[in-house]
Order: C-alpha cells, then sequence, then structure tokens
C-alpha cells in the first residue's frame, strides 16, 4: 500500500515521462500502476479481517456495538474497495472510502485513548505508548496513500485525470494551479 502513494508520487512529479524507459512507469500508465498495486494489496487487509474475525472483533472499542459484525463489514469493505480500484469501477470513490476506513480505524482502534493506557490492546504487545503509537502512524501513512490513490487516479473507469491546464500551469497534488517549471 504504501508503494502504491509513493508510486503515485514518482508517476506525477518525477516529470521522466517522457523518457524512454521511465515512459511506461511515469504520467497516466504510472498510476494506474499504482492503482492495481493498491487494489491488489488492500485485497488480503480485507480478507484478514474475516479469517481473524475474533482479534479484528478484540480492536473495535468496547463502546461500539456488534463488534463482530463491524469486523466482518470491514474486511467486505476493504475487499470491495480494493476490487473497485483493481478494476476501476468508481476507483477513485472507493480509495477514498478507504480512505475514510483507514482514518477511523487509527483513530478508533490505535488512538490517543490506547496511548496512555495501562494494559495494552491486543495480547502479548508490549505495554506503555510506543505500540499503540506506531501503529496509529503506519495506519494514518497508508490512508495517506489511500489519498493519493484517490487523488490522482481515474473518476470513473477509462477517464483519466488530466493535470495539464490550457494556461500553461499545472496543478500540484492538491489541486492548486503552480507554475510548469519545463
Amino acid at each position: 500500500m504504501l508503494l502504491a502513494g509513493g508510486w503515485v508520487l514518482f508517476a506525477r512529479l518525477s516529470g521522466l515521462q517522457k523518457a524512454r524507459f521511465f515512459s511506461y512507469i511515469t504520467g497516466a500508465k504510472g498510476v494506474r500502476i499504482s492503482q492495481i498495486i493498491f487494489g491488489l494489496a488492500v485485497l488480503p487487509v480485507g480478507l484478514s479481517h474475516i479469517f481473524y474475525t475474533q482479534i479484528t472483533a478484540s480492536l473495535v472499542p468496547a463502546w461500539l456495538p456488534f463488534r463482530t459484525g463491524l469486523a466482518y463489514l470491514t474486511g467486505v469493505g476493504q475487499m470491495a474497495c480494493g476490487l473497485a480500484i483493481l478494476f476501476s469501477i468508481w476507483p477513485r470513490m472507493a480509495a477514498l472510502i478507504e480512505t475514510g476506513m483507514l482514518g477511523l480505524f487509527a483513530f478508533l482502534v490505535w488512538g490517543p485513548d490506547t496511548w496512555f493506557a495501562t494494559t495494552p490492546k491486543m495480547a502479548g504487545a508490549p505495554a506503555g505508548a510506543r505500540f499503540p503509537l506506531t501503529a496509529f502512524l503506519i495506519t494514518w501513512v497508508i490512508g495517506a496513500s489511500a489519498l493519493l490513490v484517490a487523488g490522482n487516479g481515474a473518476g470513473k473507469a477509462g477517464e483519466s485525470l488530466n493535470l495539464e491546464h490550457d494556461s500553461g500551469a499545472e496543478a500540484d497534488l492538491a489541486g492548486s494551479p503552480i507554475k510548469a517549471s519545463r
């Protein structure tokens, strides 16, 4: 998943679209490759929510109802997002949904309440803030990768995102115009 986010940045910002070798892995082709990588990477994560339901349900905050149901729902949701991104069925929407899920996971599962807890959330995890804070940051960075995939992919099947403007300016990743340096 992290590779996909990094690949989007490389494909969009490297300026190597005209280089013979890099033309196959940059530009719109490179972004599509990153979507495929991200879609494939999300599938086993969703499957792990299904196969390891007890562990997943134990990570859901106790104040939320239907913890086992939420474990299955998030697993199916992640697999649906992965397949949608992989097969370009509303890939931007699927990646945004995945971003939202990961953001919620980061705060609900690994959020600040676990950083100061006296007992670890997972059995066998060391006490203290290091493990949950690390898990929070990793989840957050994976969510950022999903956001990069969402913001730089196709909106609908076959529709590619065009970052070139008629005025000779390009859009950066946030969508604000910047001067072209070429």
